[in-house]
This record gives C-alpha cells, structure tokens and sequence, in this order.
C-alpha cells in the first residue's frame, strides 16, 4: 500500500530547500572548523598508531554505513513487498483525513474503485469522492454527525455514494475509526454494489412469493417455535379458519390451541413430537384433522410439514402448507356410505335366495 502525503511538486520543492541548506551548512563548516582540526590533529599523524586508528575508524565507518544502507534496502523492499500484498488482496480504499475532512494519505485501490491516480484526491476534500453520507444509527445526516459519533464510540458504519472519475456513481459502505492523537479519521470505502444486486434480487423474490401466497387459498406460514412467533403466515389464513393474521400472530399458541379439534390434538401434537426426534434425515409429513373455524364450523385440514435443524439437532423452524379438505372428507364419507348400502343390498339378496357365499354361484 504506497501512502503518499504530499504531491510532487511540493515534494520537489522540499528536496531544493534541503539541498541548498545542507551545501551552506556543509561550506560553513568547512571553512570554520577543517582549518583548526586539521592543525590539531597534524602534529599526531605522523605517528604510526595515529595512523593506525585513524584508518580503522574509517574503516568501521564505512563498513557501518555499509551495514546500515543494506538493511534499509532490505526492510524498504519487504514493506514493498508488503504493500502490493494488501493492494492486491483489498479491493477497498483507505483514507485517513484530518479534522476539515482534507484527505492526507491513500492507498493504490483509488484507481481500482474510482479511476483517479492517488495524488488527484490528496488535499482534496472527501465530497471529492463521496456525497450522501448517511449513518446506520441515527435520523441525522452528514459528516458532523459521524463525528460525534466518533468521539463517542471511537467507531462508526455508514452509506454514501461515491462519485468515479467517469462521472459514474456507486454504492458505498464507509467504515470510519478516530484516529486519536492527531484530530483526524481513518475512513474505509467498499464498494457494494454486487451487495446491492443480491439484495434487490432477494427483494424481488420475497415480493413473488408474497404475490404468490396472497394468490392460493392453501395458508403456507413460518413458525419459529423458539421464539413462538410465525416469521410469515398468508392472509388465506383468515379465510380458512375466521381467525385474523393479527391474532394468529399475538397469540401462536393459544391460537393453535383453540383451532384443532380436541379429539384429533393429541394425535396431531404426538405426530410432530415424534417426528421431530427422528432429525434432521426424516423429511416432510403430512397429517389431516380437524379445525374448528371461529364461527365454530368444524373443517378438515391437509397440513405438510417440513421441519428444519441447526447444526445442534434442535428445531430451527417449521415451515407447512395447510389445505382445506372438507368437500374431499365429504366425498369419502358419501361414497363409505354408498359402499356401506351396496353391500346390505347384496348381502340381502344373497340371504333371500338362499346364498351365502358369492363364490358358490360362479
């Protein structure tokens, strides 16, 4: 991740006054101080020890610097190595601003995400980049507000939308941090676009599904029995049995309770109980019972259940299809009857012509 703090004009103006001050601290010294340490030392180089530390101290010295420039070679090429790792596996931009929201420091992903080089954004403003910033923790908008979030928790999400150098606008995510000690914010964009699809693709399908549960007269619901609530009940519901979504939804239990025909309770609770300790391998059931309406109409149901798990083996969710099947009960009961009636009809006339087994007359 290369940072770069200032731009390269102000860069090249920096490195002109350093040099032209070192040249006249250099000459000043020279002229001030080579006269006299050279008729000090003079009367002592003659000597052969003299001579000797001399020369190993120049020596070590530039060994030292030797030393010294190798390993800055070698810690400037790792934090090299170190900061196309980061570019290359974060696609997400870095800034780091000051307390006017001027953007000092920048990281390579700029261009990935917005088509501008790092030094076009430096000492630029962030609504250089951004516009619409809105936080996830209050009806406030703007920078301010994050602020005083900031000295609150140190910590803060929100959204904007961030402008391209193409004119071309995205969705981003901004995650900002206090950067204590210097009156500033560290700031990271993500870009979430690809998030946003994927939401509005999951959006559009819960309203086909919704289109489609309003559509069919069976109740297709979603219970979560851990916190006895249904996650969605169709509004066929209150057809089928005369009770609303409202108190299906307030009272799940007491609800249920009174719906289901107390000759069929225990055998339809028993079945679900029995089903669920088999887990998460034993697959959809059907059971049919019956429903006493709120008008006090006794109906027949058809209710497929499907249970889901969590990892633990305990009941996530129940999710089911209920039908009505009354005109179906009916239909059996009246053809049971007209079987019932055939067969005293031809036991009848196999008594009164003195018959008792069918076979003997073939």
């Amino acid at each position: 991740m290369k940072l770069i703090t200032i731009k390269k004009r102000e860069l090249l103006d920096l490195c002109i006054v350093l040099i032209v001050a070192a040249i006249l601290s250099i000459f000043s010294i020279s002229i001030h101080t080579i006269g006299k340490l050279f008729n000090f030392f003079s009367a002592y180089t003659d000597l052969p020890l003299a001579e000797f530390l001399i020369n190993i101290s120049f020596l070590s010295l530039t060994g030292l610097l030797w030393i010294t420039y190798v390993r800055w070679r070698k810690t400037a090429k790792r934090q090299a190595e170190l900061e196309n790792i980061i570019s290359s596996i974060s696609p997400d931009v870095l800034l780091v601003v000051d307390s006017d929201r001027t953007i000092i420091e920048c990281n390579n992903s700029l261009k990935r995400m917005f088509g501008y080089e790092v030094n076009e954004v430096i000492n630029h403003k962030t609504d250089f980049l951004y516009f619409d910033l809105r936080s996830n923790q209050s009806n406030q908008d703007g920078w301010h507000e994050t602020y005083d979030m900031l000295e609150r928790d140190d910590f803060h999400i929100g959204w904007a939308t961030g402008k391209k150098k193409n004119d071309a606008t995205i969705p981003l995510e901004i995650i900002v941090g206090n950067l204590s000690g210097r009156g500033g914010a560290v700031l990271l964009l993500r870009d979430i676009t690809e998030r946003k699809r994927a939401e509005e693709v999951l959006r559009e399908s819960e309203r086909r599904f919704r289109r489609f549960a309003f559509a069919v007269t069976d109740v297709i619901y979603r219970y979560d029995p851990r916190n006895n609530q249904y996650d969605f009940i169709s509004p066929s519901f209150e057809l089928q049995t005369g009770y609303s979504l409202e108190e299906i939804k307030s009272d799940p239990s007491g609800v249920t309770r009174r719906i289901t025909h107390p000759d069929d309770a225990e055998r339809v609770f028993k079945k679900v109980y029995d089903h669920i300790k088999k887990g998460p391998g034993a697959g959809p059931f059907c059971t049919e019972y019956r429903v006493i309406r709120k008008d006090g109409e006794v109906i027949w149901v058809s209710d497929r259940k499907d249970i889901e798990f969590t990892s633990d083996g305990k009941v996530r969710r129940i999710n089911g299809v209920v039908r009505d099947i009354t005109e179906r009960k009916r239909m059996e009961e009246k053809l049971q009857e007209s079987e019932k009636k055939y067969r005293t009809l031809v036991e009848a006339a196999q008594e009164g012509i003195g018959i008792t087994d069918p076979d003997e007359n073939i």
